[in-house]
């Protein structure tokens, strides 16, 4: 863990592939990578500013489990996502006492929007005000929990 808030978590298990949270032409796309460790989920969720006459400040992804298993123990947001950057923020949560290993969340990118110029990139003043954009619900699967085999020789 190369994220001082995550050292203690131990060794990395298992990464899942990069998931789509967005459709590809919005106004923000977002992907996730749930990075599974033995009692620790960190969910890598990669961000995107695709409007040239906004800078985003203070961008996090907000996670909520209706069953109200999972919880989030830790949040990174990220400071300032100018347009066309990408930059990842981070959710930290510990797997539930009840044992479960899956569940289904609701996200919801949440950030602060200050006007810019889309010549110049500068910022018209310093007002910023509160947003956000639902995304499509990251699911949390077995298949996330499996680190994948490669076996060379099938005959062994």
């Amino acid at each position: 863990a190369q994220i001082p808030e995550f050292a203690q978590l131990g060794p990395l298990f298992h990464s899942s592939a990069r998931v789509a949270l967005t459709d590809e032409v919005t106004e923000y796309t977002v992907h996730a990578i749930k990075h599974i460790f033995t009692n620790h989920v960190v969910i890598q969720l990669d961000c995107k500013n695709t409007l040239n006459d906004q800078l985003l400040e203070n961008v996090f992804v907000e996670l909520e489990d209706p069953d109200g298993e999972w919880s989030v123990d830790h949040t990174i947001p990220i400071d300032i996502l100018p347009y066309n950057e990408v930059k990842p923020t981070y959710v930290l949560m510990e797997f539930p006492e009840s044992g479960s290993v899956t569940g289904s969340f609701g996200a919801t990118l949440k950030f602060n929007v200050k006007d810019v110029d889309p010549a110049t990139g500068e910022p018209e003043s310093d007002d910023t005000y509160e947003d956000c954009y639902v995304l499509e619900e990251l699911e949390l699967s077995v298949g996330d929990l499996v680190a994948p085999v490669i076996k060379q020789n099938f005959m062994v």
